[in-house]
């Protein structure tokens, strides 16, 4: 087929396909100007009723949504028309709005302020020599001391953690909801914890490392009874390097 031929009955299809769908173009053209008169006149509407409440500010903004939502729909519809293959329904699915919606269904948002109260903690780390029983003791003492904190549900002071430099004891009290008085009651608790451990004589250690350093020629070295090494003795009954080397060169006593 020669190339001028071939060019000739493409423009013919062209113009018979433009011809096919010019009744859908018009009907969609005047689909949209009819509904973008109809938007306008809505958002004359909410201005004037908003002015008459001193309120033209608010009637602007609500004016702009709703001509965007009055002809956002139709221009979907009037690409429907325009494009017969085309759904309404495909155009929200490519935008994402059908998985939005499923997200706010299937993800239910939990105000908590909603509550008359609200939990809060925070971990509390004391040292290795001190006594966790009685740490929880006075700690639960003196947070229920505070003003703010709630009564019931009562106190809770738990032995979290044994870390490298502390005894975790995790604190958890109930306050008022407002953030405001949260943020202010969690710092009078923080005061009345390092009070409390104050009156105690209860260390709070910063992070620190403890590196034992054994001279090996004593004739204790080894013995766990009488050298520390950083664990307890317990049962063990291991003698000395010392006296094992001893008695290895000396030979076995009868």
């Amino acid at each position: 087929m020669a190339p001028l031929t071939l060019m000739q009955e493409k423009r013919v299809a062209v113009g018979e396909a433009f011809l096919l769908q010019l009744p859908n173009l018009i009907a969609a053209t005047v689909l949209v100007v009819a509904v973008w008169c109809a938007g306008k006149g809505l958002v004359l509407v909410i201005k004037r009723i908003s002015a008459a409440r001193k309120r033209p500010d608010l009637g602007a903004l609500l004016g702009s949504l709703a001509h965007g939502v009055v002809l956002g729909m139709p221009l979907l519809f009037a690409a429907a028309i325009v494009f017969p293959s085309m759904h309404p329904g495909d155009v929200f699915a490519t935008l994402g709005f059908g998985s939005v919606a499923i997200g706010f269904y299937t993800s239910p948002v939990v105000v908590k302020t909603v509550y008359e109260n609200r939990r809060d903690e925070l971990v509390v780390g004391i040292g290795y020599g001190d006594n966790p029983p009685q740490a929880v003791g006075f700690f639960r003492a003196g947070i229920a001391a505070v003003d703010g904190v709630a009564s019931t549900p009562p106190v809770e002071v738990i032995p979290w953690a044994l870390n490298d430099s502390t005894v975790d004891l995790k604190v958890r009290w109930w306050g008022d909801s407002p953030r405001l008085e949260k943020v202010l009651l969690r710092g009078r608790v923080l005061l009345a914890v390092a009070q409390a451990a104050k009156t105690q004589g209860v260390d709070l250690p910063f992070p620190n490392s403890v590196v034992l350093l054994h001279n090996q020629t004593e004739e204790v070295d080894g013995d766990r009874t009488q050298q520390r090494e950083g664990w307890p003795a317990g049962k063990s009954l291991l003698r000395s390097r010392f006296s094992r080397k001893k008695e290895s060169a000396h030979g076995p006593h009868n």
